[in-house]
């Protein structure tokens, strides 16, 4: 389902069952998967039923079930740059900003006003539930990610009773 105040630009395919709702910019070179839904109204309380908008760039893959909601009030943006790829389960919510070659893992949500900078990486491991970061920055994530693994094989070879060979 399309609703009249969305553009689609060329070549973007979007899949069965998805839902898109305006006013809505849909770039080029996008691959929208089934049962996504792009520019429904925030979940957010403020909302008043205003002309906010999503705004996605070129080359972007959204998998299934990926929700971007628009912004909460009149002439907002939730935007997504290009080159993006969000996978299933995806929550974006109102008033977010995605830059460009962002991966986002599945079921990563992304609470209002969250700004990821380009490069970043978004595991569900680290990231669950995103809220109030206003910047998240590429190389902040990866060390946070090296820590994590770190601290995860460090635990498993103490429970393991692993030892240091001499």
């Amino acid at each position: 389902v399309i609703g009249d105040q969305v553009k689609v630009g060329a070549q973007t395919i979007i899949g069965s069952h998805a839902v898109i709702e305006g006013p809505t910019e849909i770039g080029m070179n996008n691959r929208i998967f089934p049962s996504a839904v792009i520019g429904a109204a925030p979940q957010d309380l403020k909302y008043k039923n205003c002309s906010s908008r999503v705004e996605i760039g070129n080359g972007n893959t959204i998998r299934e079930f990926v929700t971007i909601n628009r912004a909460t009030y009149a002439n907002e943006v939730t935007k997504i740059g290009n080159n993006n790829l969000l996978m299933a389960y995806v929550h974006v919510a109102h008033n977010c900003l995605l830059e460009d070659n962002i991966i986002i893992a599945n079921s990563v949500s992304l609470a209002g006003h969250v700004h990821i900078e380009s490069r970043a990486v978004v595991g569900g491991a680290l990231g669950g539930l995103i809220t109030k970061v206003y910047s998240y920055n590429a190389s902040f994530v990866f060390c946070i990610a090296l820590i994590f693994l770190w601290f995860v094989l460090s635990l498993g070879m103490q429970v393991a009773n692993f030892k240091k060979a001499n």
